[in-house]
């Protein structure tokens, strides 16, 4: 039987709340929250107190799969806009992300189910962020950077534009490998234009120079830059946050 793809927009219905607003069922907006122009909000939506969703978001969508997807199934949770979170022009967030407060996502960024950001975050502009992975509070990447499925980003971590990387030795080619997730600790620094391969775990204040393609896990406190990264220093105390 040729796979069908669940295409309905199940109990959307226009709102009065804002110009061309959709929501579904069981959502929440907080009276205090703004909702922008051309925005939809599927079904289990929290939208918490001085939130701002801005004009053509789409926020709680089911997420569209491939039929050999190797995507990690997601428990069924609601998607949550913490209080005084900025979701900037064109975001769209899956089912069952968090969004912590006074954290900001830049326009046209994609936020895949169970993805969680936490509070005082900035992602830049048409960022990615995968299935399931973690950022910690006071995190702030750059533009058009890939947080890959499962990634662990630590509390105070920066990351430059345009991060990249794999969880995938095979590059595809074997269906059966076990994904590795990639792990970046408290205060790491990374920039831009960096690539992380899979299963690697970037250290405590380490110092990732730009452009690096680093296919080692990195001690702590350690400056790593070029092709393949190698080591070139240690982080200085009055480096570190």
């Amino acid at each position: 039987m040729p796979y069908v793809r669940d295409l309905s927009f199940g109990s959307l219905a226009p709102d009065s709340r804002a110009p061309n607003l959709l929501v579904g069922s069981g959502v929440e907006i907080h009276p205090t929250a703004q909702i922008g122009a051309n925005v939809v909000i599927y079904d289990d939506v929290t939208i918490d107190a001085l939130a701002v969703v801005k004009h053509n978001c789409v926020i709680g969508e089911s997420p569209t799969l491939a039929i050999d997807t190797r995507a990690v199934p997601q428990p069924k949770v609601r998607t949550v806009i913490e209080a005084g979170a900025m979701i900037c022009n064109g975001v769209v967030m899956i089912s069952g992300c968090r969004i912590g407060s006074d954290t900001i996502i830049g326009d046209q960024s994609f936020v895949r189910e169970g993805a969680v950001v936490a509070e005082d975050c900035v992602i830049g502009r048409g960022c990615s962020i995968g299935v399931g992975a973690s950022i910690g509070r006071g995190t702030k990447i750059q533009n058009n950077s890939i947080v890959m499925p499962g990634m662990v980003i630590e509390a105070d971590v920066f990351i430059g534009a345009m991060l990249s990387g794999a969880t995938d030795d095979s590059i595809g080619r074997d269906p059966d490998l076990a994904q590795q997730a990639v792990t970046v600790r408290r205060g790491a620094r990374i920039g831009s234009s960096v690539c992380l391969l899979p299963g690697i775990e970037i250290g405590e204040e380490a110092f990732i120079g730009a452009g690096a393609v680093v296919l080692d896990s990195v001690p702590p406190r350690a400056k790593v830059a070029g092709v393949p990264a190698r080591t070139i220093g240690v982080v200085a105390d009055e480096e570190t946050l």
